[in-house]
């Protein structure tokens, strides 16, 4: 816990090349981890041929850290790091901006139960890949920031103890709409920026709930200055972006580029925190809980 006037760190992690349990390994000088929100990208919402409607889906990677998720996931939350799972459109018709008022309470629900079974602290919404619905069936709408911030609407509204955050493109934005009267700020929780941006808050919301920087580590985008960071926590942002660190490879076998990949965050760490973020002397392969030395 680092107090309520400093960013929170927060992470989206390729599940498909790196072990989440990784998150562990990034301390500061005093003991307190780096991350404190971590999001598992990326589950899916896909369209069932059966059932003709869309449903959360996981690839078997994904299923993977649920289906063992006493050792991959809970340890994270134990030490007090939030876990989501992100929900990207999939090249299909279902997506996370084309929903019906009917499609949003009903996927909704679907999500909620998924948190629940799993025991995570919630979504994340990312309106990317999905492909034009079929509107003549009720599950679908038109794709606009309308159905998509209905979708935010309904997912809070059936799980309202579990966090809802955005990350900002295609239909989701800081300009998403009121639902029935009620402001996004009321039902979205946090909001992150694409690589390089400042999320701008939506109505009814504050920079406290955006992230003030986004950072993609493997690409190098984003800017990781201490200066800059340093900005963003005296301006009031309340969270710090970075996107896909190191591959599981990497972690090993470029170990050169996972060393820059750190002095990045180590960078940012100054910014936030005035402390020293250490050096990780261990690490986690993929589907292995065995802590390994660097």
């Amino acid at each position: 816990y680092k107090g309520d006037d400093l960013p929170k760190g927060f992470l989206f992690f390729e599940v498909n090349d790196v072990n989440p349990l990784n998150a562990l390994t990034f301390e500061l000088e005093d003991g307190r981890l780096l991350w404190d929100v971590v999001c598992l990208f990326s589950g899916n919402i896909n369209h069932h041929a059966d059932r003709n409607a869309p449903f959360l889906s996981l690839n078997p990677q994904t299923q993977y850290w649920m289906d063992n998720n006493e050792a991959f996931i809970q340890p994270l939350r134990k030490r007090g790091i939030k876990v989501i799972m992100c929900v990207l459109g999939n090249h299909d018709q279902s997506g996370v901006a084309q929903l019906s008022d009917y499609g949003c309470q009903m996927f909704a629900k679907e999500l909620a139960t998924f948190c629940e079974t799993y025991n995570i602290d919630g979504v994340c919404f990312d309106d990317e890949y999905s492909n034009s619905p079929d509107l003549s069936n009720p599950w679908f709408a038109p794709w606009s920031s309308a159905a998509a911030s209905r979708l935010l609407y309904e997912t809070k509204k059936a799980m309202p103890d579990k966090t809802v955050m955005v990350y900002y493109l295609g239909g989701i934005n800081s300009r998403m709409p009121s639902v029935d009267g009620v402001e996004p700020g009321m039902f979205v929780d946090y909001a992150v920026a694409d690589y390089g941006g400042t999320a701008a808050p939506m109505q009814g919301m504050t920079v406290k709930q955006c992230s003030g920087m986004s950072i993609e580590l493997n690409r190098g985008s984003g800017d990781s200055s201490e200066g800059t960071a340093r900005s963003k926590k005296e301006a009031g942002y309340g969270y710090y972006m970075f996107f896909a660190l190191g591959h599981t490879n990497s972690l090993v076998s470029d170990f050169s580029d996972y060393r820059f990949q750190v002095s990045r965050c180590q960078s940012v760490a100054r910014g936030l925190y005035d402390e020293e973020l250490l050096m990780p002397e261990y690490y986690y392969k993929k589907n292995d809980a065995t802590r390994y030395k660097l």
